[in-house]
């Protein structure tokens, strides 16, 4: 993303939580990549950016073993995510 742009960011620090990213950033101490999904306070000190670049998607994995107990509750919130998060790849076996 920054190559396309032709740009090369400074980074002094990365940090693997995305709460805290967020936390610093909004305290003044650096900016953050961030989900879209984390963003819920109106009162925040930042601005907000939607990218538009295929390297900003995320995939994710619902693992549970397919001879193993798996909870109601699990499949619930399996079949809830595969409901309501729109994802041509979405397989629910």
């Amino acid at each position: 993303m920054f190559e396309e742009a032709g740009f090369s960011p400074k980074i002094k620090m990365t940090i693997a939580q995305m709460v805290t990213s967020y936390r610093l950033a909004d305290n003044g101490l650096g900016a953050a990549f961030i989900s879209d999904r984390l963003v819920r306070s109106k009162r925040s000190n930042l601005r907000f950016f939607k990218l538009d670049y295929d390297c900003a998607d995320r995939m994710f994995y619902f693992l549970v073993p397919k001879r193993a107990y798996a909870p109601f509750s699990v499949r619930s919130f399996i079949e809830y995510a595969a409901a309501h998060i729109p994802h041509p790849d979405f397989l629910l076996t």
